[in-house]
């Protein structure tokens, strides 16, 4: 009954269970080589068969424990699912994954000795949009404080943590030691303050 009045809202268990539950930390060695062999595909002009690979390793990596090495994997993952959307024509669902690592880590930037001079231009156009888009202010507060923020994925600073993004919608994770919070889906269109227990939450974590 509760399912046939939720409709669309509604969630398996199951599928529930497999979004929510984070992928071992061993699992990023095998991520990585899955990640390198969608770019060697991509290489090789196998576009398509890249994208399907590079999905599979960008999943394993959203569900992965946030940390600086995962960021950079996750990272590399978007802008070159960006490249091979391009490559088969999809040129917004290709800004749309630069944008993705763009508006979080506004730093992140290409190789010259890795990257076209046409991908670059695309990749610094995309900044330059996201540095004029309307933002919307984020305050993090966690119990206790002093925990890391990772904002899709991208370390963001420590608890309490203020911070403008342009509007959109974000996954955000804290971490402090072993403590993980649950990732929950944060719905920028205007300014949000939000309050994180974490250690209420990490101790629920393992019983998923």
């Amino acid at each position: 009954v509760l399912a046939e009045r939720l409709r669309d809202d509604a969630v398996e268990p199951r599928a529930l269970l497999a979004a929510a539950r984070p992928v071992s930390p061993a699992a990023l060695d095998e991520l990585q080589r899955l990640f390198e062999a969608g770019k060697g595909r991509f290489y090789a002009g196998q576009h398509e068969q890249a994208l399907a690979q590079l999905k599979q390793a960008l999943e394993g990596l959203e569900r992965a424990p946030p940390t600086a090495r995962t960021w950079q994997l996750l990272g590399a993952a978007r802008v070159q699912q960006g490249l091979a959307l391009l490559a088969i024509g999809k040129k917004e669902a290709g800004r749309e994954a630069f944008r993705r690592v763009l508006r979080v880590d506004s730093g992140w930037s290409l190789d010259p000795d890795d990257y076209s001079p046409s991908t670059i231009a695309v990749f610094e156009a995309t900044r330059v949009e996201l540095k004029g888009a309307a933002r919307a202010g984020l305050s993090v507060r966690s119990q206790p404080v002093g925990a890391e923020v990772f904002i899709d994925g991208a370390p963001a600073g420590k608890t309490p943590l203020s911070a403008a993004l342009p509007k959109g919608t974000y996954g955000l994770t804290l971490t402090l030691g072993k403590q993980v919070s649950f990732t929950r889906a944060v719905k920028l269109d205007r300014d949000a303050t939000l309050q994180v227990d974490l250690g209420f939450e990490s101790r629920l974590s393992p019983q998923l």
